[in-house]
C-alpha cells in the first residue's frame, strides 16, 4: 500500500531536480515564477527566458510563488454558518474567517471553516470556563448550598442563611431558588393566627356534630309501654 507514495515521491524529487529552486517546468523548459499576487500569463521560452506575470484582479489571490495561470477565488464568510470577517482578501492572502460571538470553530487553522453554537449553561450550573471562538464554554453544577437562577451564571450564590440575618427559613434553598426567610414574628404571628384559626374550625366541627346529634335524638318517635 505504500509504493504508490513513495513512487510518487521519487517522481516529485525527480522534476525538481529537473529546475532549480524558483523556476518551475512547462515544456520541457524552466520558467522563472512568478512572486505572490501574480500569475503566469505567457510561459518563457527557449528564445525568451522570461515568464510574462500578470497580477490578480479583485476577488481573486496567490499567496505562493507560482507558475500557474490562474489565480484562486477568494472565500466568502457565510454569516448563516455562524462565521465572520475578520480580515479581508487581498491579492496575496486569502479572506480569514472567525465564528461570531456565540459561535465556536470546529476544526484547526489560521481560518474557520465551521463554527458550531456554544453550550448554554442552565440555571443550576455555572460557566466554570469562559469558551472562546476556539473553545466551547465549559459549564459544571452549583455546588451543594449554592444556586444559580439564571442562564449562563459566571458563578452560583450561595443559600442565605436565615438563621444568621434573624429569620425563619420556611423552603430550604434549590440548585435553582433560594433559601426562603421570613420575619420571625411575621412567622410566629402567622402561626398562631393559624393555630386560632383551625381551633375554631375543629370547636364548630364537634359543635355542629353535638346539634345534630341531639336533633336525631328530638326526631326519634317516644315508645309508650302498654299498661
Amino acid at each position: 500500500m505504500k509504493l504508490p507514495y513513495i513512487l510518487l515521491w521519487v517522481i516529485s524529487a525527480s522534476v525538481a531536480e529537473i529546475c532549480p529552486r524558483g523556476e518551475y517546468q512547462i515544456n520541457d523548459v524552466c520558467c522563472p515564477m512568478c512572486p505572490k499576487g501574480t500569475v503566469v500569463k505567457i510561459h518563457c521560452t527557449l528564445q525568451s527566458s522570461s515568464s510574462v506575470c500578470i497580477p490578480c484582479v479583485d476577488g481573486t489571490y496567490m499567496d505562493h510563488p507560482n507558475g500557474v495561470t490562474k489565480c484562486l477565488k477568494c472565500r466568502e464568510c457565510d454569516t448563516g454558518a455562524g462565521l465572520l470577517e475578520i480580515n479581508k482578501c487581498t491579492y496575496t492572502s486569502d479572506t480569514q474567517c472567525e465564528c461570531k460571538p456565540g459561535y465556536y470553530c470546529a476544526g484547526e487553522g489560521s481560518s474557520c471553516d465551521l463554527c458550531i453554537p456554544q453550550t448554554t449553561c442552565n440555571p443550576g450550573q455555572y460557566i466554570k470556563k469562559q469558551g472562546t471562538s476556539r473553545a466551547d464554554n465549559v459549564c459544571e453544577k452549583c455546588p451543594d448550598g449554592h444556586y444559580s437562577s439564571g442562564n449562563m451564571s459566571k458563578a452560583c450564590t450561595p443559600w442565605t442563611k436565615c438563621s444568621e440575618h434573624g429569620l425563619v427559613e420556611t423552603e430550604q434553598g434549590t440548585k435553582i431558588a433560594d433559601s426562603v426567610c421570613v420575619d420571625k414574628r411575621k412567622y410566629y404571628s402567622t402561626f398562631i393566627s393559624l393555630s386560632f384559626f383551625f381551633v375554631g374550625v375543629l370547636f364548630l366541627l364537634l359543635f355542629w356534630c353535638r346539634y345534630q346529634g341531639s336533633l336525631l335524638k328530638l326526631s326519634q318517635p317516644v315508645q309508650v309501654q302498654d299498661i
